[in-house]
């Protein structure tokens, strides 16, 4: 069996099936127990697939409090590492999968409103839900930049993007003296 969350498979595990039909049927065990409630539960004459069960969890997600809307589109989490050279964001594709047929998942660094800089094609399944890109800033002009998230259909069209800019090299820091640290009276 498969255990989903939120959508995504969480883990798998082994569950016998009850001696009769009377006997408890367990989704835990005594040294992993279930922390939480199920709220809704439902029996079904054959197992889902994983892009049926994330369809099943954006169709439902607003009804139990699930922030949907993003639902569609990427999050971004951007990190830029100034000392190593480095721009690196995190990418959530919940809200895209499942993926259309022919379509493609693309993170780029570039200026905005221009052609990509440097491109990375994702690999968007169920299976991956998140993950991290990361990019080589060495050579890049001082200027505006933004890391973006592109899904386009079969004929490059862009169905959907998200970006988030940056300055490289960001502005220095500045450093108060202590006299400039005293708060007024």
């Amino acid at each position: 069996m498969t255990l989903f969350i939120d959508g995504l498979p969480e883990t798998c595990f082994t569950a016998d099936p009850p001696a009769s039909p009377s006997a408890s049927f367990k989704i835990s065990s005594p040294g992993q127990s279930l922390q939480g409630t199920i709220d809704d539960l439902a029996l079904y004459r054959r197992a889902f697939s994983k892009a049926e069960v994330l369809g099943r969890y954006k169709r439902d997600a607003a009804a139990y409090g699930k922030d949907t809307s993003w639902f569609g589109t990427f999050r971004l989490e951007p990190f830029l590492y100034v000392d190593r050279g480095k721009a690196t964001v995190a990418v959530d594709f919940l809200g895209i999968l499942p993926v259309a047929p022919g379509a493609e998942a693309v993170v780029e660094l570039g200026e905005p409103d221009k052609p990509a800089v440097k491109a990375i094609k994702a690999t968007t399944t169920a299976e991956s839900g998140k993950q991290d890109f990361s990019f080589d800033l060495a050579g890049l002009p001082a200027g505006d930049y933004e890391i973006r998230a592109v899904l386009r259909d079969a004929q490059c069209k862009t169905i959907t993007h998200r970006a988030a800019g940056f300055r490289y090299p960001p502005a220095p820091v500045k450093v108060l003296k202590p006299a400039e640290r005293t708060l007024p009276p």
